[in-house]
Formats: C-alpha cells, sequence, structure tokens
C-alpha cells in the first residue's frame, strides 16, 4: 500500500485477488497465441491460393505453345458473341413473359367487376385515413363528403366573394386534401388543405408528418375556419397570380394549381375536376 503527499491510502495493484490477477496475464497470453495462429493460418491460406493460380495459369501457358492453332482464332468476336450470349441468356425470362403475355403486364390486372360493394370501397378509403395525398374520388365515402359540402358550403362560398378564388375550387381542395375531413391533418390539426410551414414561421404552430420527406412540417390551426382563410391567403402569393385570370374556370383553375407545384401529385388536376365534377360543386360559384 502507497501513501500520496497528503497522507492519503492510495490501494494500486493489491485490491485485486491473486487468482484475478493470474487470469488476466493468462488471458493475454492466450490472445497472443490466437493472433498468432491466426496470421500463420492467413498466410498458409493465401499460399496455397497463389500456387493455385501458378498451377493454372502454367497449364493454359502449356496449352497455348502446344496447339499454335489457338491463336489463330478469332477471339474479339468470340467475346462479343460471349457478351451477347449471357445477355440473351440473362434476359431470357423476361423475353418469354412478354411472349406468352401480347398484351403486356396491364393485362395481368384484372379490372374491377360490378360486382364491388360499396362497402369494399369505404374499407379501402378507410384504410387511407392516414394518408397525406390527395385522395382518388374513387375512394371517398359518398355519405361523408355530402356532410363535409353541407358543413362548410358557407364558408367556401364567403371566401370566394372575398379572394376571388371559386368555391367549387376551395370546396374541392379541401375533399381532397383532407378526405372529406377524415384525414389525419384534418382531424387532428384543423388542416383541411395540406398547408405547409413557411421556412420561418412565427406565430403558428407546426406539426412533423411524413409526406414528401420525414422532415415536412404541417401547420397546425385552432379551427377548421382558420384552415380556410390560411389556404384563401396562400393562393394570393405571387406563385399564383394567373390563377384570377381565369375566372370561374374550375379546369383552368385546377391545372393552373397544378402547374404552380401546389401539389407534387401528377394527378392532382385530374382529382380536382373529378371531384368538382362527381359532387356538382360548380352550383356553389353560382351562390
Amino acid at each position: 500500500m502507497y501513501k500520496s503527499k497528503y497522507d492519503i491510502p492510495l490501494i494500486i495493484e493489491n485490491t485485486l485477488p491473486a487468482s484475478s490477477r493470474s487470469t488476466t496475464v493468462f488471458s493475454l497470453g492466450n490472445l497472443k497465441l490466437s493472433l498468432s495462429f491466426l496470421f500463420r493460418f492467413l498466410l498458409s491460406t493465401l499460399s496455397v491460393f497463389w500456387a493455385l493460380l501458378l498451377g493454372i495459369a502454367s497449364f493454359f501457358q502449356g496449352v497455348w505453345k502446344e496447339n499454335p492453332w489457338i491463336k489463330g482464332l478469332p477471339w474479339v468476336r468470340i467475346s462479343i458473341l460471349a457478351v451477347l450470349a449471357y445477355v440473351l441468356i440473362g434476359k431470357g425470362l423476361g423475353v418469354t413473359f412478354e411472349l406468352n403475355n401480347p398484351f403486356g403486364k396491364e393485362a395481368l390486372v384484372l379490372p374491377a367487376t360490378s360486382e364491388s360493394t360499396e362497402e369494399e370501397t369505404i374499407s379501402e378509403a378507410t384504410d387511407r385515413t392516414k394518408d397525406l395525398s390527395p385522395i382518388s374520388p374513387a375512394l371517398l365515402k359518398h355519405p361523408h363528403v355530402k356532410e363535409f359540402v353541407d358543413r362548410f358550403q358557407p364558408t367556401a362560398i364567403e371566401e370566394m366573394k372575398l379572394f376571388g378564388i371559386p368555391a367549387s375550387i376551395k370546396m374541392g381542395q379541401a375533399i381532397i386534401e383532407s378526405q372529406a375531413g377524415k384525414s389525419v391533418l384534418a382531424s387532428t390539426s384543423n388542416n383541411f388543405f395540406g398547408i405547409k410551414c413557411k421556412a420561418k414561421c412565427l406565430g403558428c404552430t407546426c406539426k412533423n408528418y411524413e409526406d414528401d420527406n420525414k422532415y415536412d412540417m404541417f401547420r397546425v390551426f385552432d379551427s377548421p375556419w382558420e384552415s380556410w382563410r390560411a389556404h384563401s391567403k396562400l393562393l394570393c402569393n405571387p406563385r399564383y397570380a394567373k390563377l384570377p385570370l381565369y375566372g370561374k374556370d374550375y379546369k383552368k383553375w385546377a391545372q393552373g394549381l397544378k402547374d404552380a407545384g401546389y401539389a407534387t401529385d401528377p394527378n392532382y388536376a385530374t382529382k380536382l375536376i373529378t371531384v368538382i365534377e362527381k359532387y356538382n360543386l360548380t352550383m356553389l360559384d353560382r351562390m
């Protein structure tokens, strides 16, 4: 036992029992032996592998010398043919599949029959309630859409009169963006238009939902009305400056929103036009 200059006992090596110290030394010895054995094993393996390569090279060299006619073969053409054969063999299954299915891969997909019930469609729509993408009109549940339109019809008309945005466009966007109020954004954040946070979101609340990437942040509103007003203000940005020129032409508005980059969905304009016509939302523009 040793002492420091402050007369504090310093217990160094002797704190370990003798058995522990001997075990530590023995383990280090085993480690050295294991490393030595591993090194010799790898060295022997490499030696055998190198000898095998030399043997194969010598064999082919002997064949090459004893058969001069081999040198005269068109090796370039043979190599090209070998590559082509490999490519054809590698894609043989794909060629066979297309030949057996002359109508293409789409022929394997059976179209929906009239036997599909409305309950199946509703079930599929329910399974997508957490999907942030604009919903396909075919997956909408009709009773929910009617209730949604009846609920927000006055708001859509009021916003049209104040901001000049066709009520059919606002209602149609709200339906496909919020799945008629059933999406996770609408039900938990009162966000009916998929409005994302600005780069510097001051005085607003945002929440993360995965959309295009895991860092997408969406606005959280205190009431549905705030979401509708925020959407009206959003469409007043210079990015959408051309839209008011279309008047109440919902088709041009739909395509204009898509072209201006409101959504990344390539079928956004088609979905919007379809839902407007399916539920006769243009009647709101005449009120």
